[in-house]
């Protein structure tokens, strides 16, 4: 019996049947020429199932997890810090913070986009909050600017740990008027206060989206707010 009719009695014997499409010899002498068409919808169906699973989903929509992992395998000991950032002018919204400037112990200050918003038209997605890839150490907020003004100065500082998933928060800056001034010999003075809280429910909700894994493993700790400031 020819090694063709021994695989059809073969799969005849187990149910599969012998119809199929025609893809020629496979290379093997002998190999039959017919594979059966239940067969190939077995593959597709895996294929299809591999390819939309949830895993496959959330890898091919996690950009922030892919950043942090090629982050590491470059740098290792990388840490990474989340937060957001609101401004206020008396305790009222004043402005949409853009990024922030951390400096470090030694070496050039970072710029930190904070909040990225896409226009609709573009198919854009708002991005809210900053999920950040950093060399560990100590981390001087410098500078937290939005399109109206820059609120400048030592703000506040965290320290990161080699390997460190930090979540910081929402920081809350406030521009307090102290002193209105006049309109002949000076203008209106304002002290910078600072708070803490939790991160908004659509930070958080972006956050997940763009980095499930990471956001998942971040510890809480905020930041040390400069001792000048609480005067």
């Amino acid at each position: 019996m020819a090694t063709a009719d021994v695989w059809r009695c073969h799969l005849e014997s187990v149910g599969i049947g012998t119809g199929g499409a025609a893809l020629g010899a496979i290379g093997a002498p002998g190999f039959p020429a017919r594979v059966p068409m239940r067969l190939l919808g077995f593959a597709l169906l895996a294929l299809t199932v591999g390819l939309f699973s949830p895993a496959s989903r959330a890898s091919a929509q996690a950009p922030d997890d892919i950043l942090v992992a090629k982050e590491r395998q470059e740098h290792p000991d990388s840490a990474v810090l989340i937060f957001n950032v609101s401004m206020m002018k008396d305790g009222k919204p004043d402005c949409l913070p853009l990024g922030i400037d951390l400096k470090p112990e030694q070496g050039r200050t970072q710029r930190i986009d904070v909040n990225v918003v896409r226009m609709q038209r573009f198919n854009g997605t708002p991005r809210w909050g900053a999920l950040a890839p950093l060399p560990p150490g100590t981390w001087t907020v410098v500078q937290v600017s939005c399109y109206k003004h820059d609120f400048n100065g030592q703000l506040m500082r965290i320290k990161l740990a080699p390997g460190e998933i930090v979540n910081a928060g929402h920081v809350v800056v406030n521009r307090v008027l102290v002193d209105p001034g006049d309109w002949w010999s000076r203008g209106p003075k304002y002290a910078t206060r600072i708070k803490f809280e939790e991160l908004p429910a659509d930070t958080v909700e972006s956050l997940k989206t763009r980095g499930p894994e990471t956001f998942a493993r971040a510890k809480r700790r905020t930041f040390e707010i400069n001792p000048a400031l609480l005067r």
